[in-house]
């Protein structure tokens, strides 16, 4: 299933025309994908009379084959961010019940406590490429963050980290202190939850305790990116010392049911109230029961 969370503002991208993320005002502009084009192909159901996404936006669901584009990147950079896409396309969940991640870390999970001092499963990434995962999920929060389209999420990084981000994913920066990038992991034992493992949901932000968190999901991997957290609370340690991909030491993710999530929370609720309505591409196929039972 593929959500799309509409944000109504238009926002401002790097200053001048060019791409955005190099800065080359000459360069040929090609149709940048925010969410990887194949997010969406994984979360088609194969097999069904309409096989496309559900999609929800503004409180109703329909099928769509649309995905969400705009004229970002010069080739050179679309190339950058291809290898990080490519490197998560090949560990996350392409028919929900498994996930590659798990055999290549080639470790089993551990407990570790969470800042409220609950316990708490956790995969180590002893045997996968960190780097090219976090920078993956920077990329995509980027994008949203310079994107003007009206559907590519609601990410706004502020000027200061979008650029500081910018120059990360560029390789001329390391990843800011005031930073913590946390992933979590649909869990392959939670059969319950298991329609949610080819999920898909846009980049939005939200204040919280130790600052401004932006989270999106795709493929069963949920992407937490706290930015400015400036008073080191218990959380904030916590957060940076433990639970964040780029610290120093052991790296983790999360194991957690999807009941667990909040993002999933809201994404069911986004569904289960949602209105089912004829739209897209494939309109004259779409029906209420396209809606899995399980996510209504």
């Amino acid at each position: 299933m593929g959500l799309t969370l509409r944000n109504q503002q238009q926002r401002d991208g790097a200053p001048g025309d060019g791409c955005r993320l190099c800065r080359n005002r000459s360069a040929v502009l090609k149709d940048s994908h925010i969410i990887p084009k194949w997010a969406w192909r994984v979360s088609r159901t194969r097999g069904a009379a309409n096989p496309e996404a559900v999609t929800v936006e503004d409180g109703v669901a329909y099928q769509t084959s649309h995905q969400i584009v705009e004229k970002l990147l010069c080739a050179d950079c679309e190339e950058r961010f291809s290898v990080f896409e490519g490197y998560v396309r090949s560990l996350v969940y392409t028919d929900g019940t498994s996930a590659p991640i798990f055999d290549k870390a080639e470790t089993q999970p551990i407990v570790r406590r969470t800042d409220t001092g609950e316990e708490a499963r956790y995969l180590p990434l002893d045997n996968v490429d960190v780097d090219k995962i976090a920078r993956f999920a920077i990329s995509v929060f980027w994008r949203s963050h310079v994107a003007k389209r009206d559907n590519a999420g609601q990410v706004d990084l502020g000027a200061t980290h979008g650029e500081h981000f910018r120059q990360f994913l560029l390789g001329r920066r390391a990843f800011p202190s005031s930073s913590a990038l946390l992933l979590s992991l649909l869990a392959p034992d939670d059969e319950e939850g298991a329609c949610f493992n080819r999920t898909v949901c846009v980049p939005i932000t939200n204040r919280d305790t130790v600052g401004v968190r932006h989270e999106f999901i795709i493929c069963g991997f949920i992407f937490e990116l706290h930015t400015g957290i400036n008073s080191w609370t218990k959380k904030s340690r916590w957060l940076r010392d433990t639970a964040c991909l780029m610290r120093h030491g052991r790296r983790l993710a999360a194991l957690m049911p999807a009941k667990d999530s909040r993002l999933i929370r809201v994404v069911h609720a986004q569904v289960k109230t949602a209105e089912v309505r004829v739209k897209g591409m494939y309109s004259n196929r779409t029906r209420a029961g396209t809606v899995p039972r399980k996510l209504r």
